[in-house]
């Protein structure tokens, strides 16, 4: 359908660049900075998106004199508009919160109830409990957090800015026809493929290994057996509290404690 209308697949990722980079940085505020409203998160990326077009589309005019899909489609006036896209919201954002400041309560997170229509007192209050994090849980979280910050910006700034300007300077062109430039353009090509697999097995299994614990939970949970809290690592289990016992709930009798023992 986009070859009939004159569009082609080059055109449509340069039109998605401007559409979905405005939500890149007040969705990493939302998570990283509780200044941040949800005024200034909703708004500026709408004003991102006009803005990446207005830019997009006035510097394929500036550049070419007229405005079709031929000319829009350059990479030139298209990273224009990709960047101003991506960079404005972070400036929209950051405005508009300070005009009215806001100073988001993280502990609010952890206020999220459950709907427990079949629980009794006790087993509501013990469920309260489980979703609590312990102090160890929380250093970890926090140590993480950080780490993600710092990998994130450095993917930023090595993706996005250092590797394509160096390329765009050095006019390099992909290749392997070129013979001077063959061993570039293969190395290239071997680093990515092995990147992409590397990737795909750290996507794949390392969640479900990280995660082995509350899936032997689930899993013997479904099975009807009884699954002690043990052997889950230290930062999940509270200090002072005894381990639970998570077994399934019995419709008829209501006589389980957060212990495992009948009343």
């Amino acid at each position: 359908m986009l070859y009939y209308i004159g569009l082609s697949l080059a055109w449509l990722d340069y039109f998605l660049g401007v559409v979905t980079c405005p939500g890149i940085v007040p969705t990493v505020l939302t998570v990283l900075w509780k200044g941040q409203t949800k005024t200034a998160a909703i708004v500026s990326q709408i004003l991102g998106m006009m803005t990446g077009f207005a830019v997009w589309l006035g510097a394929t005019k500036a550049l070419y004199g007229v405005v079709n899909v031929t000319t829009s489609g350059s990479q030139l006036s298209c990273m224009y508009g990709v960047i101003a896209s991506f960079v404005s919201p972070a400036i929209y954002t950051v405005a508009i919160s300070l005009i009215k400041p806001a100073s988001f309560d993280w502990n609010k997170l952890f206020e999220v109830e459950l709907i427990t229509d079949d629980l009794n007192a006790e087993e509501i209050e013990a469920n309260k409990r489980a979703q609590m994090l312990s102090p160890a849980m929380i250093k970890k979280m926090k140590k993480m957090s950080k780490f993600a910050s710092f990998a994130g910006v450095a993917m930023f700034v090595g993706v996005w800015i250092i590797w394509p300007y160096a390329m765009y300077g050095s006019r390099y062109v992909f290749s392997k026809k070129i013979s001077s430039l063959s061993p570039f353009f293969t190395g290239w090509i071997v680093v990515c493929i092995i990147y992409a697999f590397f990737t795909f097995f750290l996507v794949t299994f390392y969640p479900l290994w990280d995660g082995r614990h509350q899936l032997k939970i689930i899993v013997l949970g479904l099975l009807g057996k009884k699954s002690p809290t043990r052997g889950i690592p230290q930062e999940h289990v509270h200090a002072g509290q005894e381990p639970m016992f998570l077994e399934p709930l019995d419709t008829e009798t209501k006589g389980i404690t957060a212990t495992g023992k009948d009343k």
